[in-house]
């Protein structure tokens, strides 16, 4: 899948606490801009949704995404205790996205912090 989205990493550290900016590009335009990296998760699906990129036949791909080491997104109820313990979703506030009825939670890139 090309979407013509470009994710720029500035310096990521795998150890401690890293607060090195993040850019996300779309279309070789800055659409957010110094974001932490634990935000990439749901930038990236805010984007992807405000552009009206996600269809039937992409979100299933886009949900079992696993570049993080874990899905993308889940449902509450796909959500393990261990995931709830070490917060790789925001399980207790608002679902993040919904779509076609079903509500659903973005991970949180979490390696290094």
């Amino acid at each position: 899948m090309l979407y013509d989205i470009n994710i720029e990493l500035k310096s990521i550290n795998s150890s401690g606490k890293d607060k090195s900016p993040i850019n996300i590009y779309y279309k070789g335009e800055i659409v957010f801009n110094k974001i932490l990296k634990s935000d990439i998760g749901l930038k990236t699906i805010n984007l992807l949704f405000d552009k009206n990129l996600l269809s039937d036949d992409n979100f299933e791909e886009i949900r079992t995404n696993k570049s993080s080491s874990f899905l993308l997104l889940k449902c509450l109820d796909e959500i393990t205790e261990t995931e709830k313990k070490y917060g790789k979703y925001k399980y207790e506030s608002n679902p993040e996205l919904t779509y076609k009825g079903e509500e659903y939670f973005v991970a949180k890139y979490l390696k290094g912090r």
